[in-house]
């Protein structure tokens, strides 16, 4: 009766292939959600049917959810929640709609219709959140990767076209064109002003952990919440500007099940506890010199982190450094006086740096180290470092760990029995 008011849109949208956005492309989209929403809507809300079903919607566990919504904004809690829920009988007649493409009824499609109906009524209170991921490379046959309640999967053409808001600008970006995978997770909403915090936790713990197994650069993105999840509001969290990096990270799927293990571990740490606190700043340290377009800032920051680990109290900052991280990081003489070496040196340059002197020369076997040499052997170092310490706050206990970690590190120094013992905790 109604459909010749339906309409037929042409829209941009990317083209995907293998995973990859290959080009933008023209897509027909029949607006099924403006012609219940809007051509037939009073005459919907008419039906006994509409108006049964609106009545048992409005019922809990709905019924507290929008309570809650009103009570956290600090608005009067509107009387008739009827008045809310109209909209979800009319959200599970557009589902119907967009999965049968026509006004047909198909008792195979309406029967999972309703059934995905039934799964979001049931988990009302729950909203979905997407990161891209950008500088990100994982070529596999794979669709998905689990690590605790965030799943790692490929992106979605209609994700990619929101992420790069390809309807505002008829393009998308190069930066865009490159991400190929997200994160995603569905998180309680009960909390309204703290969801888009509480999940950028939840991602960043898992970006920590890929950074400190794979080389490579990656940040935190702009999230999405509900993105894909019609029956809801879409909402887009604080805007975050990425940029193209040098080194992209390459994720092989051979390393999955150890950085699963790792993830879990790194989620059991609690390296916010205020004994874990110096931990917690080598890692932050850490993230901002991977993300730094500089050099000289990266430097800066990898040589701050190492601090944060291996010095405590003033004075002789260099030799505490190079003596107690060339103790943990070398497996034998040789490396260990390697590190020592390097270490002395990078710690001078970077004071040179800091003080705004010319660069420092480092020489290391009668070879002169450039800048990117320098910093990369940093990265190296200050990752493992991170990764060793993760292991050894485990072993202690008290206020103090940082303290109890460098007093055994220095008497391993002229004691090797007391070596033996500190290498078998990291």
């Amino acid at each position: 009766k109604n459909k010749s008011t339906l309409t037929t849109s042409e829209e941009p949208y990317p083209q995907l292939k293998s995973g990859k956005y290959n080009k933008v492309i023209e897509k027909k989209i029949i607006n099924y959600d403006y012609f219940v929403e809007t051509s037939i809507s009073s005459e919907l809300e008419k039906l006994q049917d509409f108006v049964l079903l609106n009545l048992a919607l409005s019922e809990q566990p709905i019924k507290k959810y929008y309570q809650n919504f009103y009570k956290q904004k600090e608005q009067e809690i509107p009387k008739d929640i009827q008045e809310l829920t109209k909209i979800l009988p009319k959200k599970l007649l557009i589902h119907y709609l967009n999965l049968q493409k026509n006004f047909e009824f198909n008792e195979k499609i309406f029967n999972q219709a309703i059934k995905d109906f039934f799964s979001f009524i049931k988990n009302y209170t729950t909203d979905e959140y997407i990161m891209p991921l950008y500088n990100f490379q994982y070529n596999t046959k794979h669709e998905s990767l689990q690590f605790g309640k965030i799943t790692l999967r490929k992106i979605t053409d209609y994700e990619l076209k929101t992420i790069s808001k390809l309807d505002e600008k008829k393009r998308i970006s190069d930066l865009n064109r490159e991400i190929t995978h997200v994160l995603s997770t569905f998180l309680l909403s009960d909390n309204l002003s703290s969801g888009f915090d509480n999940v950028k936790k939840e991602f960043q713990l898992l970006l920590d952990a890929l950074t400190l197994n794979f080389m490579g650069d990656l940040q935190i993105a702009t999230i999405y919440q509900n993105i894909n999840y019609h029956w809801k509001p879409f909402e887009r969290g604080i805007e975050v500007k990425n940029f193209p990096v040098k080194n992209q990270l390459i994720f092989v799927k051979e390393k999955y099940y150890s950085l699963k293990n790792f993830y879990y571990t790194l989620k059991k740490t609690n390296i916010e506890q205020k004994e874990n606190l110096f931990v917690q700043i080598a890692i932050s340290r850490f993230r901002t010199g991977l993300n730094r377009s500089s050099l000289v800032d990266k430097i800066i920051d990898f040589v701050t982190s190492l601090e944060s680990l291996y010095t405590s109290g003033p004075g002789d900052l260099t030799r505490k450094l190079s003596q107690r991280c060339c103790m943990v990081m070398g497996t034998n003489d040789e490396k260990r006086e390697f590190y020592h070496d390097f270490l002395k040196k990078a710690y001078n340059f970077r004071s040179g740096l800091v003080h705004g002197e010319s660069k420092r020369e480092i020489i290391i076997d009668e070879k002169s180290l450039d800048i990117e040499e320098i910093s990369s052997l940093l990265e190296k170092i200050t990752r493992e470092s991170i990764k060793k310490y993760l292991k050894l706050i485990n072993h202690y206990t008290g206020k103090n760990k940082n303290k109890q970690i460098i007093q055994d590190i220095d008497n391993s120094i002229i004691n090797r029995k007391k070596y033996s013992i500190l290498k078998k905790k990291f």
